[in-house]
């Protein structure tokens, strides 16, 4: 039984999938942003929703069918081939774009409510 106090929603922003293909990260820093969310009613009813954030580095991976290659914090399983480690060079060089790396699931953000 939830409390009649407690209500309102809680959104969290984490983890939401460690790979895509035939390609898995080994860090959770890596993995693709998920947004998670519990509405409390005050009635005792709760429901929870989730949704990948749809980035850009998300929706190359999966336009690919495979992890975008890019430099992550840890390694990747299996292993890149050369091709795509010199792509995820490429891909990882710095721009004035936030749209180079885009996935980052552990920034805070204060909404002010």
């Amino acid at each position: 039984q939830i409390p009649s106090y407690v209500r309102g929603r809680s959104i969290h922003n984490g983890c939401g999938g460690f790979g895509m293909g035939p390609h898995n990260f080994s860090h959770v820093f890596d993995c693709y942003a998920k947004l998670h969310s519990w509405n409390f009613e005050s009635d005792g009813t709760v429901t929870f929703s989730s949704q990948f954030m749809q980035t850009n580095f998300y929706n190359q991976s999966v336009e690919m069918d495979d992890i975008w290659p890019s430099i992550y914090f840890g390694v990747e399983s299996p292993r890149f081939g050369m091709k795509d480690r010199m792509a995820a060079l490429m891909n990882s060089k710095p721009t004035d774009s936030v749209e180079t790396y885009d996935n980052l699931n552990v920034n805070l953000w204060d909404f002010g409510l």
